[in-house]
């Protein structure tokens, strides 16, 4: 499974856990098709699978050595506990969960601690639905070309805003209540 449907899941996992029902539909072209069953395998183990409270706490204390080592630029810790607990974790869930870490801190871990998904998975409020489409749509590929729009937007300087834009709608908001169809 790639890390953006992981990151997605971990991102989503509060929103399923509060939700009484959902349904996430996967949808595959036909020549990828086969692969909906390893995306059900993931699904069950980024979400549906809770992780114990000492496996929560050693995740953090890894997590917590990972951040230090990278703020002072120090080598890892070479201790046999850590080198133990790096090659437990060192998985593409769990990659992708040391970046949401980093960025929302403790709160990231709960999802992966509660069981809420996998009881909701099991009574049927939630479900994963991997849909194989039936034709092609290549023909709209142009439409959509994700990767030349994620090029687009790190061109961009940080902070980048479009200029003028609330000008701009200004202007269109009052154009349509002149012509009536604001």
């Amino acid at each position: 499974m790639k890390d953006d449907v992981r990151a997605f899941l971990q991102r989503h996992g509060d929103l399923f856990a509060a939700l009484p029902g959902w349904t996430v539909r996967l949808l595959f072209f036909k020549r990828t098709g086969a692969l909906g069953e390893s995306f059900h395998e993931a699904f069950r183990a980024e979400l549906a699978s809770p992780l114990s409270p000492s496996v929560l706490g050693e995740l953090r204390w890894y997590f917590e050595q990972c951040r230090q080592a990278g703020r002072s630029r120090a080598s890892l810790p070479s201790d046999a506990r850590f080198r133990r607990i790096q090659q437990a974790f060192d998985a593409p869930r769990y990659r992708v969960l040391y970046r949401r870490w980093l960025a929302d801190g403790d709160a990231a871990l709960e999802v992966v601690g509660s069981g809420a998904i996998g009881e909701k998975l099991e009574c049927g409020a939630g479900r994963l639905e991997c849909v194989v489409l039936p034709h092609s749509y290549r023909h709209l590929t142009p439409l959509v070309n994700v990767r030349r729009h994620r090029r687009k937007l790190r061109k961009r300087p940080r902070g980048w805003t479009r200029p003028f834009a609330s000008a701009r709608s200004a202007h269109r908001t009052e154009d349509l209540n002149r012509s009536g169809l604001g």
